[in-house]
């Protein structure tokens, strides 16, 4: 893409280049001022946060499709949040239904910490 056809201003270099040169200013990729890049991100955010808020103990086990009609989320994208949480280890599944696996099996040390449910239940 030619600098003239990207959108971004462009700013004039000075010195013996300044007839051949120009810089484009480019977009901060992480501004607080600049929300519109962190609005789609925090709003992914706050899906994942959601489907793991869903299991409680009312709710130990769940699908997909639960997930996705207690979150008022597509099924989909419920499966998709709660795939990644599986692939990270933040999730069991036996096939068709997730749960979030007990916080005895904390890889990481020696003391076990509260069980997530109740770590995403209470913010």
């Amino acid at each position: 893409m030619s600098a003239a056809g990207s959108g971004l201003p462009r700013t004039a270099v000075a010195g013996p280049l300044a007839s051949t040169w120009t810089l484009r200013a480019r977009p901060a990729v992480h501004s607080a001022v600049n929300t519109e890049l962190d609005e789609p991100r925090l709003e992914q955010l706050e899906r994942a946060i959601a489907v793991l808020r869903t299991f409680d103990a009312e709710h130990p086990r769940l699908t997909a499709g639960e997930v996705a009609q207690l979150t008022e989320s597509t099924r989909a994208s419920a499966r998709r949040i709660l795939l990644m949480f599986k692939s990270l280890g933040h999730m069991r599944s036996d096939g068709r239904h997730f749960s979030l696996p007990p916080a005895s099996s904390n890889r990481a040390g020696t003391t076990s910490p509260p069980s997530a449910s109740t770590r995403w239940r209470n913010p």
